[in-house]
Parts: C-alpha cells; sequence; structure tokens
C-alpha cells in the first residue's frame, strides 16, 4: 500500500428530488358538505307543509282509483264472457235448433240407415253441438264411401251428400277383393256380395309387401286391359272375364273361353289385331281357344289355336 493513503468509503450523499410546490390557484376548491342539511330540511319541510300533504293525498286517491277501475273493466269482461257462454249454451240447447230433418243422397250401395247409422246422428240432437267436419271423416272410414259432405241449413236442418265407389273389377288376392276405376281396392267380396265383373289375377299379396309400387301398377295396368278391351269391339264379342298379368305379358280371357296372350306395352295395336282375328273367325262359323300376339322375337307373328268343332249331337269333331 502506498504512503499516507487509508481505504476510506465514501459515503455519497444522495439528494432528494424538491417537492414541487402546489400553486394556490391550480388547488380545486373544498366544497362544504350541505347534502345532508338539505336532506333533513326537505323532511321537515315534508311535514309541515300542508298544500304538499294534500298533493300527496290526491295522487294517492288518484292510483286507488286508477286500480279500482280496472279491477272493475276486469270483472265486467269475465261477467260477460260468462253470460255470452251460458247464452251460447243455452242456444244450443234450444228445442228451435234441434235437428228435425235429416236429408241424405247419393246412395246406392248404402241405404238410408246404414249411413245414419254410421253418422251416429239422429232426430232431436242439437244441431249448433255436431261438428261436421268430424262427421264427414268418420263417413269416408265406410269402404263404400269415397267422399262425404254433411251442412247444416238452420235452423233444423241436416244435409247429407255420399259420392259411393264404383267396383270395376275384382282382384284376385287369396280372396277376391272390389276396385274401383281409380285403382283403389276397398273391399273385400263377402258371400252377399253378387257381382259379374272381371276378375284380375296374377299377383300375390307378397307383391304388395315386397314391392308395392310396382304391384299396384301391374293392378292398374290390368284396369286398363280392361277398358282399352271394352273400347274396341272386343266388347261386342263378348265381356272380359279375367285378366291375368304376367312379368312380360298378360293374358285376355273371354266369357266364351277365348284366352288372347298380348304383349307387354301398349295394347292399342294388339287389341285390334285381335278384334280382326275374331271377326274373321265368326264369319266362319269357327272360335279361336287360343291367340299368341306376344312373340318377342317377332312380334307381327300371330299364332291361332282354334277350338274343336262339334257335330249335331255335340262331340267334338
Amino acid at each position: 500500500m502506498a504512503r499516507g493513503r487509508t481505504n476510506r468509503r465514501v459515503k455519497r450523499k444522495t439528494r432528494k428530488a424538491p417537492k414541487k410546490a402546489v400553486s394556490k390557484r391550480t388547488a380545486k376548491p373544498r366544497r362544504p358538505r350541505r347534502r345532508r342539511t338539505r336532506i333533513l330540511r326537505r323532511a321537515v319541510n315534508r311535514r309541515t307543509d300542508p298544500e304538499l300533504g294534500r298533493r300527496r293525498r290526491a295522487l294517492a286517491l288518484g292510483v286507488v282509483g286508477r286500480v279500482a277501475a280496472l279491477l272493475g273493466l276486469f270483472v265486467g269482461f269475465v261477467a260477460a264472457g260468462m253470460g255470452v257462454q251460458s247464452g251460447y249454451r243455452a242456444l244450443v240447447r234450444s228445442e228451435s235448433f234441434a235437428i228435425q230433418r235429416i236429408d241424405v243422397s247419393g246412395g246406392h250401395h248404402l241405404t238410408r240407415e246404414e249411413i245414419l247409422e254410421e253418422l251416429g246422428v239422429d232426430v232431436g240432437q242439437p244441431m249448433l253441438d255436431l261438428d261436421v267436419t268430424a262427421l264427414q271423416t268418420q263417413l269416408t272410414l265406410h269402404p263404400w264411401v269415397r267422399s262425404a259432405e254433411v251442412t247444416r241449413r238452420l235452423p233444423d236442418r241436416l244435409v247429407v251428400q255420399v259420392e259411393e265407389r264404383q267396383p270395376r273389377a275384382l282382384v284376385a288376392l287369396g280372396h277376391l277383393y272390389l276396385m274401383d276405376g281409380s285403382g283403389e281396392v276397398f273391399k273385400r267380396l263377402s258371400a252377399s256380395d253378387r257381382w259379374d265383373l272381371p276378375v284380375i289375377s296374377g299377383l300375390r299379396r307378397e307383391d304388395f309387401r315386397d314391392e308395392p309400387a310396382r304391384a299396384r301398377a301391374r293392378m292398374t295396368r290390368g284396369l286398363e286391359l280392361i277398358e282399352r278391351a271394352e273400347q274396341t269391339g272386343l266388347g261386342e264379342r263378348g265381356r272380359i272375364s279375367e285378366v291375368h298379368i304376367r312379368p312380360l305379358s298378360e293374358v285376355l280371357v273371354l266369357e266364351n273361353g277365348t284366352r288372347a296372350h298380348l304383349p307387354f306395352g301398349d295394347p292399342g295395336p294388339a287389341l285390334t289385331r285381335l278384334d280382326r282375328i275374331l271377326e274373321d273367325l265368326a264369319a266362319r262359323g269357327r272360335r279361336a281357344q287360343a291367340v299368341f300376339l306376344d312373340d318377342v322375337q317377332d312380334p307381327k307373328r300371330v299364332t291361332v289355336r282354334l277350338a274343336p268343332v262339334r257335330n249335331e249331337r255335340g262331340e267334338q269333331g
């Protein structure tokens, strides 16, 4: 260490920043706390001021009056509604609006008694208490009814109009069923039914379960074939007895036993040719047992199998 030098720790004094002087001009003056005093004064004024008390009482009475008026109006509406309801009930049960007459039209297969039994309506029932829409729906549930309309003719008349289904053919599906002109199967043939209609065969119940659209189309095809055949001369030569539906052809069976095998497609040309063949055979005094017009390879080819000729004794020759 050098002479005259000592290790001294020099303490440095840190100077503090001088406080900024706050100007009296910039400082915000404190407001006196007079809020509590004002509230107390107002409370004292309300108690001692008679005019203010009268205003408060008048305001309270006005509010009470309005509430009472609203309650009275509500009670009036309720009473009026109950009066209207009681009046309507009395009007519904009045004998002046009871059913005195029921007019039924459009029934051919259904009798008047059967239609009224299906409706469940009788003379003497309240007219205004009937639900005509529900009655119409109830009637259409019957298999013979295609559509129905029930209307009220005040004061005491009920009008029932029924449109029945018109059976056009029988469909063989294990049992015989009636089918109308729109292709709708609507009723199973009962023992008491006496219908001499063409039969559409070749369909099974399983077809409607597995392929309902295709089975319905084939059934409609059979009905179309019956109508087209009756429009030609075949209807004059003999009634159509049966239409047998096959996958690729149809067999038209006439009442005299002639079986015509028609190609699948437009039946018009084949029916025209069949009519000419049968007309020519009838001119010769012969009858066809079977006519084949369903040759796929040669559509113009026709094969005719003649029925055996019977002699005077009725024996086949």
